[in-house]
Parts: structure tokens; sequence; C-alpha cells
């Protein structure tokens, strides 16, 4: 076990895997002062998702008085000019 790095979610196992099935969108985990919450920037996370919901009910649940930070990652960067993944200019919408 690994305090550094077993917090983290990783999705090595499943870089083979096709994504069109994955039912978990994202995990969150809290650590003294900080909420942190990982989701994914492959499945669709516009308002009226299932992930969207999912990040919502997630926020909500939020207790600013014992977790006054909250930090959100995705995979993809919210901004990126790479061919790829192309300008992903919505995720910043979040």
């Amino acid at each position: 076990m690994n305090p550094a790095t077993d917090l983290l979610p990783t999705n090595i196992d499943s870089i083979r895997v096709d994504k069109s099935n994955l039912r978990s969108f994202g995990t969150a985990r809290v650590i003294p002062g900080v909420h942190m919450i990982f989701m994914s920037t492959e499945h669709d996370y516009e308002p009226g998702s299932a992930q969207y919901s999912w990040l919502e009910q997630e926020l909500q649940s939020v207790d600013p008085t014992k977790t006054p930070f909250v930090i959100v990652y995705g995979h993809s960067p919210m901004y990126s000019s790479n061919s790829y993944h192309g300008l992903r200019l919505n995720f910043g919408r979040l």
C-alpha cells in the first residue's frame, strides 16, 4: 500500500476496455480539509446526464465546515487545442 498513490483512482486496468459499457463515471475521496472529486471527461457531463446528476449530488454533500476545499479532477484538460481531444470548452462551464 502506498499512501501517496492509493488515494487516486486509475483506469490502468481498463485501457483496452470498450468505454461505452463503463458504468462508473467518477469517484470522490475526502481527506482532512479536502473533498476531491474525480470525474470522467470521456462520458457525457452535460446538464441532464447521469454524470452531471452524480456531480451535483456529490457537490451538495460537501460540508464546508469539515472540507473547506473542493478539488475536481478530470482526465482531459478543461482547455486543450490538442487535435485528439479538441477544444473542450464545455468542461469549463461546469
